[in-house]
């Protein structure tokens, strides 16, 4: 008599862990393939390695290459340029108005939060559009052109003193240090004009501006603009493990800065018309209102210190200019 056949159930030979691993590729790549070739973005031009990953970006961040790199981004694939799975970048002067004020802009990206001050979120760094309109209503008006002639005077007078020492430093025939002198302007100048008081940057005589080596240290960090907040946290604890030498500097060089701001945020008076004024004015405190003028001094010191020193530097490169 023939028995029938009964085939045995049908079970895996596949591991757990084979299982879980082959699920998650699948998953990861999935999501690389959508982030490539299905999100919003996929139709803007850009470097194949922009689609997959933020580490392009990362790297030309951190190694001081990103600027010319995207200018040549642009001059190769048009205005607008994909520089990560989630980010593009845009030449066209046309699209500033939508960006930063239709209907209020669009949001700052979250690696903002990596340049908030000593626990409080900056006008430059805040992504609480509520938040920044209180404090930049408070003090943009002082930024007006009409405001910056009723206030010439007190930039000319520190362009003065900047050609004043830049004479006597190029006069000793020794190599004169153009950035510091440059920063010491930028610094005078946003000073007197919005803070009604000099810095001070002329009358040192130390060498290197007293802020020179704190705004060098906070800018260096620039190199991590980019990464997510958490990871920016990791990254700088990690810094300053290995390098503890560099906060030391800082703190040194920062001494006479950090008092400066200090002392003319508790000297002003509620109602003065000065940024720090302003703001006390907009009910933000003592120590809110330091950070926010740190920021705008660090801001203006290395961005303008920067280019005017590059620009005296071509000159002297190209005297028939």
């Amino acid at each position: 008599m023939a028995i029938p056949y009964i085939p045995e159930p049908y079970t895996s030979s596949l591991s757990p862990t084979v299982l879980l691993l082959s699920i998650t590729t699948i998953l990861l790549l999935s999501a690389l393939f959508h982030q490539a070739f299905l999100s919003p973005l996929a139709k803007i031009p850009g470097p194949l390695i922009c689609r997959f990953t933020p580490l392009w970006i990362w790297y030309h961040s951190y190694a001081g290459h990103e600027a010319r790199l995207i200018t040549s981004l642009h001059a190769n694939y048009g205005p607008i340029v994909r520089i990560g799975p989630r980010e593009c970048t845009i030449s066209d002067g046309a699209a500033l108005h939508a960006i930063y004020a239709e209907r209020g802009g669009f949001p700052k990206a979250p690696c903002y939060a990596n340049f908030d001050f000593e626990g409080h979120a900056t006008i430059f760094s805040a992504r609480d559009a509520d938040y920044r309109a209180a404090r930049s209503k408070a003090v943009v008006s002082m930024f007006s052109t009409s405001n910056i002639r009723a206030r010439q005077g007190k930039i000319e007078e520190s362009v003065r003193r900047f050609v004043e020492r830049l004479r006597e430093e190029a006069g000793t025939k020794e190599a004169v240090d153009v950035l510091n002198l440059c920063r010491s302007l930028a610094l005078d100048a946003v000073s007197s004009f919005l803070f009604g008081r000099h810095y001070g940057g002329f009358e040192e005589r130390s060498g290197r501006l007293s802020a020179s080596v704190f705004v060098d240290t906070v800018v260096a960090s620039g190199r991590f603009f980019y990464l997510p907040h958490w990871l920016f946290g990791v990254v700088e604890a990690v810094r300053a493990k290995v390098a503890p030498s560099l906060d030391a500097s800082a703190e040194a060089g920062g001494a006479y800065f950090d008092g400066f701001v200090r002392e003319l945020v508790r000297d002003t008076p509620p109602g003065e018309e000065t940024y720090q004024g302003r703001l006390k004015n907009a009910g933000v405190g003592d120590d809110e209102n330091a950070v926010q003028i740190m920021d705008l001094m660090f801001a203006g010191t290395d961005s303008t210190g920067t280019i005017l020193s590059k620009l005296i530097w071509r000159l002297a490169k190209s005297p028939e200019v």
